[in-house]
C-alpha cells in the first residue's frame, strides 16, 4: 500500500534528501512544503514526482490543510535561517516557535508517524542555542505523545564548503589551512546531509520499531588533522590544520574568528560533549559515507573552495 508522506522544507538539504530517498525507494507518495513552487530546486523535485505544496512554516494555515490524510511526515526547522551572527537566542526562540506550531498541526491532523530532525540539549553543562532549540522541541513532542522518531543528526561534512560556517580561508606559501578553529586532535561527529533520507526512510519503513524511539546519524568522528589530510589526498593540494591548542580554542582569538554560536559549537566538539555511536548509525544505514567517502565525491568542490584562499 502506498503511504503519503509530507516533507517540510522539501528544497532544503535534509528535506530534499528525504523526498528523493522515499521516491526512489518506492511505496511512498511524497508531498513537499516550499515557499516557491517556481524555484529551480522545486521544479527539479516536481519532475521526480514530488507533489509540491506552496506554503511557509511561518504561516501554519498555509500548510495545515495539506496534512489531512498523511500517513507520515518529516520535519526539520532551520535555526540558521534566523541566525544573523549576533542573535542566537532570538534564532533559538524562532525555531522553537515554528517547530512547535508544525508539531501541533501534525498532532491535530493525527499524522501516524513523524520523523523529527533534532539535536540534544547540552544543558546544564553547556549552553548551545541551536542544540537547545531542538532539544526543547524533542521534549515537547514527547510531552504530547506525538507518534514520532527523533533523528539526532551530526555536523554536516558539507559545512566545510560554506564560508559562513568556518573561519576565513587562509594560505601560507603553497599550504592551505583547513578553516576550522579546533585543535588537531578534536573529533567532530559528522555525516553526509545528502544521505539524511536514508535514515528517515528506515524509520518510516519500520514504524513498529521506530515510533517513540531515537535514532542517530553519524558517518564517523574524524579528527581535525585527519580531515585536513583526507582533503589533501583527494584534491592534490597541500592542506594542513592551523595547529591550534585546546587552550587557544577557548580564548579570545578563536572567538574573534567566527560568530558566537559557531565558536560555541566548535567548543562543544573540543570538549567532547557531542556523543555519537558510529556503529549503531551504520547498522541502520550500512551504506552511510564516512568523511573520506564524502570528500572523494566532492573533491572538485573542495579544491575550488580551498583555492579561493
Amino acid at each position: 500500500m502506498t503511504r503519503k508522506i509530507f516533507v517540510f522544507g522539501v528544497t532544503g538539504n535534509q528535506g530534499r534528501s528525504t523526498a528523493e530517498a522515499l521516491i526512489k525507494g518506492g511505496g511512498y507518495e511524497v508531498y513537499g512544503l516550499t515557499r516557491n513552487k517556481e524555484s529551480k530546486s522545486a521544479k527539479e523535485l516536481a519532475l521526480l514526482g514530488i507533489n509540491l505544496v506552496q506554503g511557509d512554516l511561518d504561516d501554519p494555515a498555509s500548510y495545515e490543510s495539506a496534512l489531512a490524510g498523511m500517513d507520515g511526515a518529516f520535519l526539520n526547522v532551520d535555526f540558521w535561517a534566523h541566525y544573523k551572527g549576533d542573535n542566537p537566542h532570538e534564532a533559538r526562540d524562532a525555531e522553537i516557535r515554528l517547530a512547535k506550531a508544525a508539531v501541533d498541526a501534525l498532532h491535530r491532523a493525527k499524522v501516524g508517524h513523524v520523523v523529527y530532525s533534532t539535536l540534544e540539549s547540552l544543558k546544564p553543562r553547556f549552553e548551545l542555542p541551536h542544540f537547545d532549540s531542538k532539544g526543547h522541541v524533542t521534549t515537547y513532542i514527547k510531552s504530547i505523545d506525538l507518534p514520532a522518531t527523533n533523528l539526532f543528526t551530526s555536523a554536516y561534512y558539507s559545512n566545510i564548503l560554506y564560508s559562513h560556517f568556518n573561519a576565513p580561508n587562509s594560505k601560507t606559501g603553497d599550504t592551505y589551512v583547513i578553516p576550522f578553529i579546533n585543535s588537531d586532535e578534536t573529533r567532530v561527529p559528522g555525516y553526509a546531509v545528502e544521505q539524511t533520507g536514508l535514515w528517515v526512510k528506515a524509520a518510516l519503513d519500520n514504524p513498529d520499531k521506530w515510533i517513540r524511539k531515537d535514532m542517530y546519524a553519524c558517518g564517523d568522528k574524524p579528527k581535525t588533522a585527519e580531515m585536513a589530510a583526507i582533503i589533501g589526498e583527494v584534491t592534490g593540494l597541500k592542506v594542513e590544520t592551523a595547529h591550534r591548542t585546546p587552550h587557544w580554542v577557548e580564548g579570545k582569538e578563536a572567538r574573534a574568528l567566527v560568530s558566537e554560536e559557531l565558536w560555541l559549537n566548535q567548543l562543544a566538539f573540543e570538549k567532547g560533549l557531542v556523543v555519537r555511536d558510529v556503529q549503531k548509525s551504520r547498522e541502520i544505514v550500512p551504506e552511510q559515507w564516512d568523511f573520506r567517502a564524502w570528500a572523494q565525491r566532492n573533491a572538485d568542490a573542495l579544491k575550488k573552495k580551498f583555492e579561493e584562499a
